[in-house]
């Protein structure tokens, strides 16, 4: 599906871009002239599957401090 690497926003919030044909009102009724990247769609992925392994990992690591470290530097990435 194309909105997996490619979207334009439509009725964005910000009314930024070109006017969508056919629009009523004053208020949401822009989209992006071209399309972008996804990207909250790829970030909740990511912080979904940081979420699984920090959740797997939480039993096997007794060191204090050691988990928060380890969701500092994957979250960074």
């Amino acid at each position: 599906p194309n909105f997996l690497w490619s979207y334009q926003y439509p009725h964005n919030v910000l009314s930024v871009g070109e006017r969508i044909p056919g629009c009523v009102g004053e208020q949401f009724c822009n989209q992006l002239p071209f399309p972008v990247y996804p990207t909250p769609l790829y970030e909740v992925i990511v912080c979904a599957l940081l979420f699984l392994v920090i959740w797997v990992l939480r039993k096997k690591i007794k060191i204090p401090g050691l988990l928060f470290s380890i969701y500092l530097m994957m979250n960074g990435v």
